[in-house]
């Protein structure tokens, strides 16, 4: 519905007195959280940007804004999420992370993407009282084009706090291809593997979870101990040293986390000094994304038992590691009620693993 000529003459009359203008790339724009409380453009009534200093504010607060500056023209946000519809599995594995990264491409994506976000915007007159509040939704093509110029501005600006949040949270690492992958050595297998989670165990402590299988031999340790006194007992390690003595000089450097291995691929870390690191291992990926492990170079005989995600999974390693970049503590139940330990304080890339 066009705006009223009454309601048109309201507006250009606070326009001349309101001292308004267009917001440059220069100017701070906060268009996505109230400065005085945490009313978002997801709020139920949305978000008020004042036009002339570019500041935002709740519905309980925008009219003490106006009494303050005497500004009486505001950008009303209201912004809604609509689930997007669940992915086929080819679409999953498309977009499935390929680098540990966050907000870059191949990586993590923010929680957002699972959503359409449909907005809305209205200019409005903000009165003494809800009342007397003129709305009139946007576009519109009748306003003055001083208005309609600073109106566009507010909505498509990024604002400060996003802009410093998306350089914080955009991270990547990405992992390298192993130097191991074409000549790791494999034993011949002397055991078999339950493909029932609840049998996995380290053979070094008995722990139950965050456990690695090496691809050489099968053997299966825990992960390594965090400075805390958290995460594994250092039996994957542990083991992998041994090996450096009795198969000289590179040992058995390549593990895979159990409960991370999937048709796309898994968790692999090498304990060489020379990497020390998680790594790329085409032939382990290889043969788990076509679920023929027998005919794999790196895929012993009791791999095939685990070629099914544990339910509910453990975090993928990569995963962890996002979350210790951005300083969130990461705490997981999986089966059992067990840990499956995490990452605490910004910069702890040490993670609960290998």
């Amino acid at each position: 519905m066009p705006a009223s000529e009454a309601s048109l003459d309201a507006i250009r009359a606070a326009m001349r007195s309101g001292n308004i203008r267009a917001a440059s790339a220069y100017d701070k724009v906060c268009n996505d959280e109230c400065t005085f409380s945490f009313d978002t453009p997801f709020s139920k009534d949305g978000l008020y940007t004042s036009l002339k200093s570019y500041q935002s504010f709740g519905s309980q607060h925008v009219r003490l804004d106006r009494e303050r500056t005497g500004n009486k023209l505001y950008v009303l946000a209201k912004h809604t999420r609509v689930l997007k519809p669940e992915p086929t599995e080819a679409e999953a594995a498309e977009k499935a992370p390929s680098k540990l990264g966050i907000g870059v491409a191949g990586g993590f994506g923010f929680e957002d993407d699972k959503y359409d976000i449909v907005k809305e915007h209205a200019l409005v007159l903000v009165g003494a009282t809800a009342a007397e509040d003129v709305s009139v939704p946007l576009p519109e093509p009748e306003l003055p084009e001083l208005i309609i110029n600073a109106c566009t501005a507010l909505i498509n600006a990024k604002s400060a706090i996003g802009q410093e949040t998306n350089a914080a949270v955009a991270w990547e690492f990405e992992a390298k291809p192993t130097r191991f992958g074409n000549d790791l050595i494999q034993l011949p297998p002397h055991k078999k593997i339950s493909p029932d989670p609840k049998d996995w165990v380290c053979e070094e402590s008995g722990m139950r979870e965050n456990l690695w299988l090496n691809l050489s031999d099968g053997h299966i340790g825990s992960g390594r101990r965090q400075y805390d006194g958290s995460g594994g007992t250092n039996g994957a390690l542990n083991h992998y040293q041994e090996t450096r003595n009795t198969s000289p000089p590179d040992g058995f450097p390549l593990v895979v986390k159990l409960g991370t291995i999937t048709p796309h691929g898994a968790d692999v870390y090498s304990y060489h000094p020379d990497e020390d690191d998680l790594v790329i291992d085409p032939k382990v990926r290889e043969p788990v994304a076509t679920q023929h492990a027998a005919a794999a170079a790196h895929a012993p005989p009791h791999l095939p038992t685990l070629l099914t995600r544990t339910h509910p999974p453990p975090l993928h390693t990569t995963v962890i590691r996002a979350f210790g970049s951005l300083g969130y503590q990461h705490d997981v139940d999986v089966e059992d009620g067990e840990d499956d330990g995490g990452a605490t304080g910004r910069g702890e890339q040490q993670v609960r693993a290998r």
